[in-house]
Parts: structure tokens; sequence; C-alpha cells
């Protein structure tokens, strides 16, 4: 089978089938960024970490000077988070670390009593356009 262009695979995607596979993708990435961040990782997870977000970091360098097309870094950074075992970095963080690094907003309020507005029903989205 014929690999497809990258504006043809979004274009054969539903909104809810390209977030899930954006999140797919970029979940575990953020995860361990932000994990790493805080150090709340363990020593050898966090080396581990170290190296996959380095290569990420070198697969988005390559796609921001044009050296790869979108394609070949969205292949590229699914083939590292595919080797982000989450049960093993979900043993490995250090809860009390990261509880004592986290910030909780503030909720917000408005005029209907304190609930946050939330977009309606009927909100629109806009369509992509690369």
């Amino acid at each position: 089978m014929p690999l497809l262009g990258y504006d043809e695979c979004v274009a054969r995607l539903t909104r809810r089938e390209f977030a899930e596979a954006v999140l797919r993708v970029l979940g575990p990435v953020a995860l361990l960024r932000e994990l790493r961040a805080r150090e709340a990782l363990a020593a050898p997870v966090r080396i581990a970490a170290g190296d996959l977000l380095a290569r990420v970091d070198e697969a988005s360098r390559a796609l921001a000077s044009g050296a790869a097309r979108p394609a070949e870094w969205q292949a590229r950074v699914e083939e590292l988070a595919s080797r982000a075992d989450l049960d093993d970095l979900r043993r490995a963080v250090d809860l009390d670390r990261l509880s004592r690094t986290m910030t909780v907003a503030r909720r917000s309020s408005d005029s209907r009593g304190g609930r946050p507005s939330l977009p309606t029903a009927t909100a629109t989205w806009p369509r992509c356009t690369w």
C-alpha cells in the first residue's frame, strides 16, 4: 500500500481521530517533559527520559529546518513515544516531590454564580489549513 502524503492523511481523519492521534503521540512526550522539569522521576528513568526527549527535540529541529517533512516527524515521534512504558513511568514518579512542585489554578468565576464559562455546544471549530 503506498504511503499517503501528510495532507491526504490529515484530510481523511475526523477531528476526533486527529485529536486522538495527536494526544497518543504528544501525551507521553509532554508528560515526560513535565515530570523531568519538576525533577519528579527516579534516576534511571530520568536518564532514559532525557535521551528520549533529546531525540524528540532533534526530530523537531529537523522539521523546523525543513530537513524532515511533517509525516516523517510524526512517524519518528510516534516511534519514540511508543518506547515510553507508562506503567514504568508511573512507578518512577516521585509523588511527594511532584505534589510539592505543583500549582493549582484558582477557580475563575463569572456572573453565573461561580461557574467557569465553557464553549457552547454550537461553537464552531476552525478548519485545519495545513
